[in-house]
């Protein structure tokens, strides 16, 4: 079944062709320019990776309550970070801060609420500042089980090649 994201398909069939061998990585590094879906792409891999139709090739269903709950960004077992908006200012923060990354990887060390499954989406991870890499790679690096690490950016240069090589 196709991720219906135009001109993911691939990466769709990838994700989910790697999942059904029961080898899929627990980290993606979704890159390529602002605004040709790379964000729609990791909600669809999630709602592969979460979803409950017992046959994984019908992956995602769009049917089932897991499915419906991602689409309305509900899921309990997902959590999405990025740029906060700084209602003093008025804009979007610059940069993604250390405790954003540590509170994503507290949220991926619990026991999921409707399965052993969590999914954090990074969203323009070519914010992150330094700490917040680093913070990063220690849990690419130890990841725990059931845990699914998308990461979106749109400037590949900005990720440290030591994230880029942990990464699918």
């Amino acid at each position: 079944m196709p991720v219906n994201v135009l001109g993911h398909d691939d990466i769709g069939q990838r994700f989910l062709r790697l999942y059904q061998m029961e080898t899929l990585p627990h980290a993606w590094l979704l890159y390529g320019m602002r605004g040709v879906g790379k964000s729609l792409l990791a909600q669809k891999l999630a709602a592969i990776y979460l979803c409950e139709a017992s046959d994984a090739s019908q992956r995602p269903c769009g049917l089932c309550h897991s499915c419906r709950m991602i689409a309305g960004e509900t899921h309990p077992d997902v959590q999405r970070i990025g740029l906060i908006w700084d209602e003093k200012k008025k804009r979007f923060r610059r940069d993604i801060h250390v405790e954003q990354i540590r509170e994503a990887l507290a949220f991926l060390s619990l026991t999921g609420m409707q399965s052993q499954r969590r999914v954090v989406i990074l969203d323009d991870a070519d914010a992150m500042n330094g700490a917040a890499a680093n913070a990063l790679l220690k849990g690419l690096e130890e990841p725990p089980s059931g845990a699914l690490i998308l990461v979106v950016c749109h400037d590949l240069t900005s990720i440290p090649a030591t994230i880029r090589s942990r990464c699918m």
